[in-house]
């Protein structure tokens, strides 16, 4: 059996006047013959409730059962205690649960003593059913006749366990009060007045009541004025009315905004909302569990008679989630990025980032003013951007190079080679053996492989190989070529590339060799922004000349003496589309030589990498983006940066986004949009006010 709790009770019922300086009393003076005494009741929380139309006040009971930390398991029976409900003329039972009851599931009992130790069962049961559209409403209100003396309610859990449960009773008591009081002509009073039985009287000197005496007409009469008590204070009707709406949620009371009419009498709220309860009280302190209750698309009457404040809060715990966009409004700083504002809105026009040291500030993000629920659940950064289209492909750049040239090697290692961000190693190893065959090559640099792109000798005393090596490196380190046996006079040289294509590197190449020849020659076929690289090796010779426009690199490393090796490998930068031919002129005419020239195949343009920070009042942020940006067309990006702190209301208005490039080529970077993303959760409701009173 579930425990219920939290049961809660109140009841008033007063009939007052109001001074003009908002001290209650009973009227003095003479009365005006058009003014109408309404009774009214107090709530729990001190605001006085306008009695019904027909005339009459109501003092009432609230007793809120419920089960918040122990809702019910599997065909759980809950009862509630028993109930008087004698003298009371309305009973109201809410309930709310995430899953059915039984078919019958909520039974009202009744009984005939409810004060019993063990209150006996009576008269006739009255049962409901908690059904699968009341879990989609949120909520069932039971309206009921109070019948015999007392009564409780028995509720029972389907075979679903339930995740969140309640249970509420109102108890409505109707007392009878006269409306109002007409009178006629003219009766001269001096002090107090007292309306009972339809009959005025007043107190002599000695403190008797006595009744009005009637004029021959037998009308009673009265003067039309009271000194002292405002004339509209409970006047019908009204002659002005003041409507508005605002939203509350848990976790915090919000205010009614004050009435501006000079005499306001009634304040009518409707809570708007289908699914949340309301509560609402005297002051920001009210809770759910200490103010007076508003079931959904229900209404209270409040008789004010002057502008107290009046708060509300929504019921805690139940969850309502929304996700929120919410937009820089300024540009505070820019360096360098063309049209930094157009990243404030999505509407097609981009920000455009195309150089390394472009960067900018966006800020005034409204966070009071679009957050409304009590809990900020996440934060994050989002990015609608995309990679310029249709931009050229990159340059191929020379980077470096490294050589080393050995006796009798079966293994050659190069010296350290540096690594970097978008580099490209080719690899030339000659020998005097044209024997040793190249059968591995390694490195410790984390590149994954290589690939030999061409191999070609000579028929006696020179052999060269072109190598490429395949991935990225991850750190400096060196390169080694193995060979079958021992490589006569072995010489290696690696150069660096940047921005070679990765899929399709090598676009041709093209080889030579010489037996007692002093030339080697050949063309290759180019595209633009590419290089060619042309590597050779000698005996007993050295490089004299090379074709125009050829840059030296590595230069004659090794040995020119006789049965030795010399390597010589220099580039060309590729202007356009073409053919580009190679030729070396070597020192000697009985040399023997061989060499491989390669044409490289530039990369598509890069894709650009952005980074965007975050400030808080111009202290960064624990989390950035760091995004690489692929796509030709607009694509979201995002980053959680929820758990770098506890987010608030301030800490958005306070916020501002600094993008920025860490590597950019041919292709800009081009930013439709950057905001932030906030969910919020809570409880929240809508409700409607109206004033009615006269000015």
């Amino acid at each position: 059996m579930a425990d219920i709790s939290d049961i809660e009770a109140a009841q008033a019922i007063k009939l007052i006047g109001s001074s003009s300086d908002g001290t209650e009393q009973n009227p003095v003076g003479s009365i005006d013959t058009s003014l109408k005494m309404r009774p009214s009741g107090r709530d729990p929380q001190g605001l006085e409730n306008l009695a019904k139309s027909s005339g009459k006040a109501y003092e009432y009971s609230t007793e809120r059962l419920t089960t918040p930390d122990a809702p019910l398991t599997s065909v759980e029976v809950l009862e509630t205690p028993w109930i008087n409900s004698m003298g009371w003329s309305s009973i109201e039972i809410y309930i709310h649960s995430n899953v059915p009851s039984i078919i019958g599931g909520i039974e009202i009992q009744r009984t005939l003593d409810p004060l019993a130790t063990t209150p006996l069962i009576a008269g006739q049961s009255e049962d409901h059913s908690y059904t699968v559209q009341d879990v989609s409403n949120g909520f069932k209100v039971i309206r009921v006749p109070p019948s015999l003396l007392g009564f409780r309610v028995v509720f029972t859990n389907s075979i679903t366990a339930q995740s969140s449960f309640e249970l509420i009773i109102i108890q409505h008591k109707d007392i009878v009060q006269n409306p109002s009081i007409q009178l006629t002509d003219t009766l001269v009073i001096t002090d107090s007045a007292t309306v009972t039985k339809s009959v005025l009287s007043a107190h002599n000197d000695l403190e008797q009541y006595l009744d009005i005496g009637r004029d021959g007409e037998g009308h009673a009469s009265l003067n039309t004025h009271i000194n002292g008590i405002s004339p509209a204070l409970g006047q019908a009707p009204y002659d002005s009315i003041e409507t508005g709406q605002i939203n509350v949620v848990d976790g915090e009371a919000f205010q009614i905004p004050p009435s501006t009419l000079t005499y306001p009498g009634n304040l009518k709220i409707t809570n708007l909302d289908s699914v949340d309860m309301v509560f609402y009280g005297k002051d920001s302190s009210v809770t759910a569990l200490t103010g007076d209750v508003i079931f959904p698309e229900q209404s209270k009457n409040l008789n004010i008679n002057s502008n107290p404040e009046v708060w509300a809060i929504t019921e805690t715990g139940v969850a309502e989630i929304n996700t929120i966009d919410i937009n820089a409004t300024t540009v505070d700083s820019n360096n360098g990025v063309i049209d930094p504002s157009n990243m404030l809105i999505s509407d097609d026009t981009r920000s455009i980032f195309d150089n390394i040291s472009d960067s900018c500030e966006i800020g005034s993000f409204d966070g009071s003013g679009s957050i409304t629920l009590s809990n900020i659940t996440s934060v994050k950064i989002k990015a609608e951007m995309r990679k310029e289209s249709g931009a050229a492909s990159e340059i191929i750049n020379y980077s470096d190079a490294y050589s080393l040239a050995i006796g009798n090697p079966t293994t050659i290692t190069s010296p350290v080679i540096t690594a970097g961000v978008n580099l490209s190693f080719i690899v030339y190893v000659s020998r005097r053996d044209i024997f040793a065959d190249v059968i591995n090559v390694t490195n410790t640099m984390g590149l994954s492989g290589f690939t030999i792109i061409d191999d070609v000798q000579n028929e006696d005393e020179s052999r060269i190989t072109a190598i490429i090596m395949t991935g990225t490196a991850s750190s400096n380190g060196t390169i080694s070529v193995t060979f079958d046996t021992g490589a006569d006079y072995g010489c290696i040289g690696v150069l660096s590339f940047s921005n070679v294509s990765s899929a399709s590197p090598i676009f041709d190449s093209d080889t030579d060799f010489g037996n007692n020849d002093d030339t080697l020659a050949g063309s290759v076929s180019t595209l633009t922004n590419g290089m060619v690289i042309m590597g050779v090796g000698a005996e007993f010779a050295t490089v004299t000349t090379r074709e125009v426009g050829f840059i030296n690199r590595i230069d004659n490393i090794g040995s020119t003496g006789n049965n030795a090796q010399i390597l010589d490998i220099s580039t060309f930068p590729v202007p356009t589309t073409g053919t580009k031919n190679w030729s070396t002129n070597f020192s000697s005419a009985t040399a023997d030589t061989s060499g491989i020239t390669l044409s490289l195949n530039p990369s598509d343009a890069l894709d650009p990498i952005t980074i965007v920070q975050y400030e808080i009042s111009n202290v960064l942020g624990a989390t950035s983006m760091s995004q690489q940006v692929s796509p030709e067309s607009d694509t979201e990006y995002e980053v959680d940066i929820t758990a770098d702190r506890a987010w608030t209301e301030t800490d958005i208005d306070n916020l501002s986004l600094v993008p920025s490039i860490s590597l950019i080529g041919n292709a800009a970077l081009e930013i439709d949009k950057l905001w932030i993303e906030v969910v919020e959760s809570g409880s929240q409701a809508r409700i409607s006010y109206v004033y009615e009173g006269n000015d």
